[in-house]
């Protein structure tokens, strides 16, 4: 009697032991089990801007360049206008003494400082005009330098004016009054300046066997330190669009359906959405989300792939190799 209450007590330590060891198993397992956030990656959805931009390249011009010569052959006496600066048309650049008069104020410095004096008096020099508003952008002469008619003594221009070189392929995208953007070399590309289209080549260029349109952009508010020549990183802005929800573009199937979650530790779910613009990161949300919903995706893992695992379609190489063996003819009997 006492042996067979001994062998109870024992089968009934025995299922204690057992069943606790199962209820570690199960406890272990859905301790380990895969998360959810553990399968998918997130984004929650914000409102923002989207813009598509085309990239080309330019560099400032002057949009009218204009020598300004020397109207008179002879010497220049002084200079008035210092390059760089801002002029109006009619203001006196220089100063030139003609060949005749260079001749006698020297003949005259013989004979003493009342004799400059008075030739100085009756015998004027001839000044430089600025024939037109605009900036001094070169200076070619020294004073006391002769010069021949005709000799370029300043350059200036009208206003300087960002020059596009478009692609051919891309100059159906681009029409007047389109607004751009760009940004120059040497400078930071945080400084971005803006601008608006104003004239469209009729007559293409051709550099290293690519044929380009030169396209013509008004500098807004252009700062000081613009100078002619510069290279620019233009952006013409095709699309723009504010406000709106964005979705990173990775996220959306090609059937515009799109894993959405309300936060992210749920399990997403499948949703049809409407797109509309979108600049290769993000698209713009018509319809189909609110702002605040999470957007998944499923996270790779390479944990179990073996080797020659592949995505794409499976094939026996063997085979394959067998059927691109040509078979080989039996001799005629």
């Amino acid at each position: 009697m006492n042996l067979r209450l001994k062998n109870l007590a024992t089968h009934k330590y025995f299922w204690l032991a057992l069943g606790v060891l199962a209820l570690a198993g199960v406890a272990y397992w859905w301790w380990q089990r895969p998360k959810v956030s553990d399968q998918y990656d997130y984004v929650k959805i914000e409102r923002g801007d989207i813009r598509v931009l085309l990239q080309e390249t330019g560099n400032l011009a002057a949009y009218h360049r204009l020598n300004v010569t020397s109207p008179i052959a002879g010497r220049i006496d002084k200079i008035v206008a210092e390059e760089g600066t801002d002029v109006a048309n009619g203001d006196i650049l220089a100063w030139i003494s003609s060949t005749e008069r260079a001749a006698v104020i020297d003949a005259a410095r013989a004979r003493g400082e009342e004799e400059v004096k008075f030739w100085s008096e009756v015998y004027k020099p001839a000044p430089l005009i600025a024939p037109l508003d605009g900036h001094l952008i070169a200076l070619s002469v020294v004073p006391g330098q002769v010069v021949s008619a005709q000799q370029t003594v300043f350059v200036m221009s009208d206003r300087l004016i960002l020059q596009a070189n478009v692609d051919e392929t891309d100059l159906h995208s681009i029409e007047l009054d389109q607004r751009v953007e760009f940004t120059l070399s040497g400078f930071s590309e945080k400084v971005r300046l803006t601008g608006k289209v104003f004239q469209i080549a009729y007559d293409s260029t051709n550099v290293n066997n690519v044929t380009t349109y030169i396209v013509k952009v008004n500098i807004d508010h252009p700062p000081k330190y613009l100078r002619s020549g510069l290279s620019a990183d233009v952006y013409f802005v095709l699309k723009e669009v504010r406000d709106i929800l964005k979705v990173p573009s990775e996220f959306i199937s090609v059937d515009h359906t799109v894993l959405v979650a309300t936060s992210e530790k749920d399990r997403p779910e499948l949703r049809n959405i409407k797109t509309g613009v979108s600049d290769n990161g993000y698209t713009e949300a018509i319809s189909g989300l609110v702002e605040g919903d999470w957007v998944a995706r499923p996270k790779f893992s390479m944990k179990g792939a073996r080797q020659g695992f592949s995505f794409g379609p499976k094939f026996d190489n063997n085979r394959n190799k067998q059927q691109q063996q040509p078979q080989r003819q039996r001799p005629p009997r």
